[in-house]
C-alpha cells in the first residue's frame, strides 16, 4: 500500500499515513471553505487500509486551527477508526492540545463520546498546538 502525504499549507493540515512504517498522523490548521472535499482523499485511504489494517495502528491528531466543517470530516474519520477497532484491531488515538486549551480537549472528548474510541490527551507547548478556531 502506498504512503499517503500531504503537505500543510495555510488552511489544511499535514498528513502523513504510512502502513509499512506504521505512522497515522495529522498536524497542523484544518480550516478550509472545502474541508469535505480534503479530507475524502484521507477516508478513501483509511477504507483501503483497513482492508489489510495493521494490527496495532495509532493516530496523532495536532491541530493548530479547526473549523466546523473539518470537525464533521474528522467525525466520519472517527468513525473509520472505530470500525476497525470493531473488526478486532487495536487501535489508540492521540490528541495534542495546549496546557491552556480546554476547548481543544473538550471537541477531542466529543469526537470521542460520538464514536465510543478512547482518546489519550497529551499537552503540548509546542507553537503546533494553538487556541482552538472555530469557523
Amino acid at each position: 500500500m502506498e504512503d499517503f502525504i500531504i503537505e500543510s499549507s495555510a488552511e489544511t493540515p499535514e498528513v502523513e499515513f504510512s502502513k509499512t512504517r506504521s505512522v497515522f498522523r495529522i498536524s497542523g490548521p484544518s480550516v478550509a471553505d472545502n474541508a469535505d472535499a480534503f479530507y475524502n482523499n484521507v477516508l478513501v485511504w483509511i477504507k483501503n487500509y483497513a482492508l489489510d489494517v495493521n494490527p496495532n495502528s495509532h493516530f496523532d491528531f495536532q491541530f493548530s486551527a479547526i473549523s466546523q466543517t473539518s470537525l464533521k470530516s474528522l467525525l466520519f474519520l472517527f468513525q473509520e477508526i472505530k470500525a476497525m477497532e470493531l473488526d478486532g484491531n487495536a487501535v489508540s488515538i492521540a490528541w495534542y492540545l495546549s496546557s491552556s486549551n480546554c476547548k481543544m480537549k473538550e471537541v477531542g472528548q466529543d469526537l470521542g463520546y460520538m464514536t465510543d474510541l478512547s482518546l489519550d490527551f497529551i499537552v503540548s507547548e509546542s507553537k503546533q498546538v494553538a487556541e482552538l478556531e472555530i469557523s
